[in-house]
């Protein structure tokens, strides 16, 4: 069995998707059977979020009729809504339904499934929510036997008491498709994105990054770490213990990078995760009593946090601040207009290397603001010099 996961990013319009079906149809001469993972295109779950579900409606109406309009047609609002779950992920079952008519003007015939109907039925919140314990034995049993060609929308499963959709949180389609490799028995999991493979640093940030062939699960992990937006956040752990090989790469070309078991990383690789428009939050007394910020900072949002002295620091978006700042205990100290730039890889942990950038960057007068946690080489720096400072670190250190 193969997984393919399509990104959001690489599905805007018509001409997006058939180039995704050409894919599938291309696997498809491959392998008896291809399970298909798709999430809401490119700014779906943002207009939803928004409250531009008519807005929405239409302009994938249109697109179903560019498609040719064939297929069951596109599914409906749930009316009954108590969490508003079913709105958003509308999205993805919006674009499998596309995606399905897609393959369709192909002369293929997919079968579109919830993924209830594979077994992913999860627990806890409904908008984070997680497989339940048993979920590999409950998808192994349901995928088991299936032939052809299957599209199923990520980002949700089905809650197992109730039946109800439940989100898996945002950006989580390729930690559905994951599931579905590893129950399956999947040798290989293409996510599929704008992207066309993992890069030594953000691409449209900085147009001299090159790509990486090959990464290690551990380096995958400490990318997840940092916040790299390059797969979900719960993907290294279910990875860890399955010999499924992950291959990243773009719509318009299948080379990519592979994460593979038993992968050793180039020992001289570095890798540049930035954030922008961020707030360091100072905790002064209540760090004292807590030790750590982590119980205030909602951990989806925080970049990292940390201890010096009797103090904890926090860094996260700006627009999360203001909301730490109201409900966390004690005096806080906020410092906006800051960005962050961690460089990741096989030698980071050498102080050498913390001193060497240090200096590569006050040479280059860029004037770090905080030198961050001792553990990570991550370097606060404010907003208007990262550009620059990434340009310095990725000059020196970004080989591929």
């Amino acid at each position: 069995m193969l997984v393919l996961k399509f990104g959001g990013s690489c599905l805007a319009e018509a001409g997006d998707f058939r180039r995704a079906a050409l894919i599938v149809a291309e696997r498809w001469r491959e392998h008896s059977r291809l399970v298909v993972v798709v999430s809401a295109g490119l700014g779906t779950t943002d207009a939803l979020v928004a409250g531009r579900l008519e807005e929405e409606l239409e302009r994938h109406r249109r697109l179903f009729v560019e498609l040719g309009g064939l297929g069951p047609g596109l599914p409906d609002p749930e009316p009954d809504d108590p969490d508003g779950v079913e709105v958003l992920a509308l999205g993805e079952r919006l674009a499998q339904a596309l995606l399905g008519c897609a393959l369709l003007e192909l002369g293929l015939e997919p079968r579109l499934v919830d993924p209830g109907e594979l077994g992913l039925l999860t627990c806890s919140s409904p908008d984070r929510a997680r497989p339940v314990a048993d979920w590999r034995r409950l998808m192994a049993e349901r995928l088991a036997g299936r032939e052809g060609i299957v599209v199923v929308p990520g980002f949700f499963g089905r809650a197992l008491d109730g039946g109800r959709r439940r989100l898996l949180g945002r950006n989580s389609s390729d930690f559905s498709a994951l599931l579905l490799a590893v129950a399956g028995g999947a040798r290989r999991l293409e996510i599929v994105s704008r992207a066309r493979a993992l890069m030594t640093a953000d691409p449209a940030f900085l147009s001299e990054a090159r790509p990486i062939e090959r990464v290690s699960r551990d380096l995958l992990r400490e990318l997840v770490r940092a916040r790299s937006p390059i797969v979900h956040d719960l993907v290294p752990e279910y990875l860890a213990d399955s010999e499924v090989e992950l291959v990243l790469h773009g719509l318009d070309d299948g080379r990519g990078s592979i994460v593979a078991p038993g992968l050793v990383d180039d020992p001289e690789l570095v890798i540049l995760v930035h954030h922008d428009r961020l707030a360091r939050c100072r905790f002064n007394s209540w760090a004292s009593r807590s030790g750590s910020p982590s119980a205030a900072a909602d951990p989806s949002a925080t970049i990292c946090t940390w201890k010096r002295g009797a103090d904890a620091f926090a860094v996260l978006p700006e627009d999360e601040a203001a909301d730490l700042i109201a409900r966390g205990p004690g005096r806080i100290e906020v410092d906006r207009g800051l960005a962050s730039l961690e460089l990741v890889g096989p030698m980071i942990g050498l102080p050498e290397l913390a001193q060497e950038v240090r200096a590569l960057l006050a040479a280059g007068g860029v004037e770090v603001v905080d030198p961050g946690p001792e553990e990570r080489l991550l370097l606060l720096v404010a907003s208007e010099d990262l550009r620059k400072a990434a340009d310095l670190v990725h000059r020196r250190f970004g080989r591929p």
